[in-house]
């Protein structure tokens, strides 16, 4: 991920929100809908209620997706935005399109639009959606209303008025470094995009209408507690499956456990109070180590970008204490497999970025709070960390 050109592009593409002030009542009251179709998927799916809420809500008819296409062998573009009029799109929505000149090509080229009514005027508008980097670890969706057989931003509201400074970019997605989403429902006879982005522990969802200030949109908060175990089966990816000695599995059970009550004492609110002292070594260090060894035990070091560390701990294995860190891939669960996790370790004396081993963590999850208010929202501060 290049993520200084990202943030270049999303300066670029995305305006700077002010705060937004009062609250729309209609979208608050929407939030609140929103929060009670979570609670009640709380009594069927206690580890997925709000997947299911969102899949309740979701618009699953009246809309159109097309994408570009392969464009002429030895074009300067690969794709090509299409030749002929994509099933499903009627004959005067392609008029509006070839009107509009909608050609963007992103950074590959690769586009996706979507037909959809996004104001309720009966006319479906376009969101379309295009890679944000070179190496398609991001895209953003724009956002343009149909009317007077054009695609473009609202119109201004009476004759002679200054075109309103309304964003056509209503978000940017990572799916590198980060664990985001977005899906269009309906609350309350609105049109919202419900944007996700996720934490270990956490899910934050915000409701953004398009062409509408959101700097400080209507944000649901839900909070999660997990019951963390290593198997002894272990499964590392492609390679053969690996059982583990009983006193190891044990070892690196109580350590996954240990990490789950720290993190949940981080993460807690208001958060666990603890007297401010200097780091000390989370393994025992010799009374002549020197400094360099001293700062090195203090903690595991950074995670690779692609997950997100969660907490250190020790893991005390056969008279051995290593570091142990508790990584995840930004709170990604589902239903079969739990949390997709890992716990790895390195011994003191060895620090740096490759550990001695990663074990696989399963883990089952439980809300323990849902919270809903008014947020900001500001996509550049969404994005992944460079590696």
């Amino acid at each position: 991920m290049r993520a200084g050109l990202s943030a270049t592009l999303l300066a670029l593409a995305l305006p700077c929100m002010a705060d937004a002030g009062v609250p729309d009542p209609a979208d608050m009251a929407a939030l609140g809908d929103l929060r009670q179709a979570v609670d009640a998927a709380r009594r069927t799916h206690p580890d997925l209620p709000l997947e299911t809420a969102l899949a309740g809500l979701a618009i699953k008819s009246g809309t159109t997706w097309f994408g570009n296409e392969l464009g002429e062998p030895g074009a300067a573009a690969m794709t090509r935005f299409p030749q002929a009029r994509p099933e499903g799109v009627s004959a005067a929505e392609w008029r509006a399109l070839l009107a509009s000149r909608i050609d963007g090509a992103g950074e590959n080229g690769r586009v996706g639009y979507l037909l959809i009514d996004l104001d309720g005027d009966g006319l479906r508008d376009l969101a379309i959606e295009s890679d944000l980097d070179l190496d398609g670890a991001g895209h953003i969706v724009h956002v343009l209303r149909q009317a007077d057989g054009r695609f473009g931003k609202p119109a201004p509201v009476s004759p002679g008025a200054a075109m309103p400074n309304l964003p056509s970019a209503l978000y940017a997605l990572f799916e590198r470094g980060a664990n985001q989403s977005a899906d269009w429902i309906r609350l309350r006879g609105r049109v919202y995009a419900a944007f996700r982005d996720s934490r270990y522990g956490a899910d934050r969802v915000y409701l953004l209408r398009p062409w509408q200030d959101h700097g400080q949109p209507p944000r649901l908060s839900i909070s999660y507690r997990y019951q963390l175990s290593v198997p002894a089966l272990q499964k590392p990816g492609a390679a053969p499956a690996a059982r583990l000695a009983p006193a190891r599995q044990r070892a690196l059970d109580a350590a996954a456990k240990l990490a789950a009550i720290r993190a949940a004492e981080l993460s807690a609110d208001p958060p666990v109070n603890r007297p401010a002292t200097p780091p000390t070594p989370i393994c025992p260090v010799a009374a002549d180590a020197d400094e360099d060894m001293r700062q090195a035990s203090t903690g595991y070091g950074p995670a690779p970008y692609t997950t997100e560390a969660v907490a250190d701990v020790p893991v005390r294995i056969g008279g051995q204490c290593y570091i142990g860190q508790l990584r995840n891939w930004f709170g990604a669960y589902t239903p079969k497999m739990g949390l997709a996790a890992d716990l790895c370790i390195r011994k003191p004396e060895e620090p740096g970025p490759s550990p001695e081993a990663c074990y696989r963590v399963q883990g089952r999850r439980s809300v323990s709070a849902v919270s809903a208010g008014m947020a900001p929202f500001d996509a550049t501060q969404m994005m992944p960390l460079e590696p």
